[in-house]
């Protein structure tokens, strides 16, 4: 909590530090305070954060005037508590010493030399809590991002694991076939069937898959595309299913329809993700 108020725009006129004091010693016990009459601003320390609060907000309400002019007065934003001040003296000893108290220091430079000094160590220690939040936001972002994979690889280990379940009980035990000796009239019938597949017109040539770069081309059920993400085993990352038939994954699966869809979006994550990163490492 901050114990500090700031008090600005002190008119020029004559005045002793008692005189500020004065503002202060109603809400408590003054701690430390330090007067800079070249910017015509005091700070005084207060012994409690709640003294202070306390101050700032009768001030807001009640503006206080001094020799005639209004005064601004709110809890200091830059300094919790003073380093550098000037001991508060007791009431008694002002009364002793007169109704006019002499200022803390007749000449204004050392003051002002102080303030700068302050002002020095403050902005330092600005710059370094600055700097403290910056590294603590990029953990924050690297621990965010490990998590997420973690949980990617997680949802795709149970999925995996799902789907293998799955085709376990789908695919029945594969029965070897009874080998029986050929006919010689099935072998001729053979022959012929092949002599005359060859004198037949050759197949059209099938279309290769094509890779998934955006813009995706439109859908066309006899072009696979997206079979990079097929991987060994015949699992589609993009769709999250297994296949223990390579033709039925790679050419079924990746020319229908649902397939397509569930790529397009898969994409297009890809590259917000990337942009992202990029952007990230700009700003840093």
């Amino acid at each position: 909590m901050c114990k500090v108020v700031y008090l600005g725009q002190i008119p020029n006129s004559k005045y002793s530090d008692g005189d500020i004091l004065k503002l202060a010693e109603p809400y408590g016990r003054v701690r430390k305070y330090f007067l800079n009459r070249l910017k015509r601003e005091c700070f005084v320390e207060m012994e409690k954060a709640e003294e202070a609060e306390r101050m700032a907000e009768d001030c807001k309400e009640n503006p206080p005037k001094f020799n005639g002019k209004r005064l601004t007065v709110y809890v200091s934003r830059k300094y919790r508590q003073l380093k550098h001040g000037h001991q508060c003296p007791n009431r008694g000893k002002r009364e002793c010493s007169g109704s006019s108290p002499k200022p803390s220091r007749s000449p204004e430079e050392p003051a002002g030399k102080r303030s700068k000094e302050a002002e020095q160590e403050e902005l330092m220690e600005e710059q370094e809590e600055k700097q403290e939040e910056k590294q603590e936001e990029k953990q924050e972002e690297k621990q965010e991002e490990k998590q997420e994979e973690k949980r990617r690889e997680e949802e795709e280990k149970k999925e995996e694991k799902s789907c293998e379940d799955e085709t376990k009980e789908e695919t029945p035990a594969e029965k070897t076939p009874e080998v029986s000796d050929p006919d010689p009239e099935s072998c001729q019938e053979q022959v012929q069937q092949v002599t005359d597949t060859s004198t037949k017109a050759p197949p059209p040539a099938e279309v290769g898959p094509i890779t998934a770069t955006l813009p995706l081309p439109p859908h066309d059920p006899d072009t696979p595309i997206g079979v990079e993400h097929v991987k060994m085993g015949y699992y589609c990352r993009v769709c999250f299913l297994f296949y223990s038939n390579e033709e039925t994954a790679k050419k079924t699966h990746c020319s229908s329809r649902a397939h397509y869809d569930k790529l397009q979006k898969h994409l297009e994550k890809e590259q917000s993700k990337a942009e992202k990163k990029k952007g990230k490492k700009a700003a840093s």
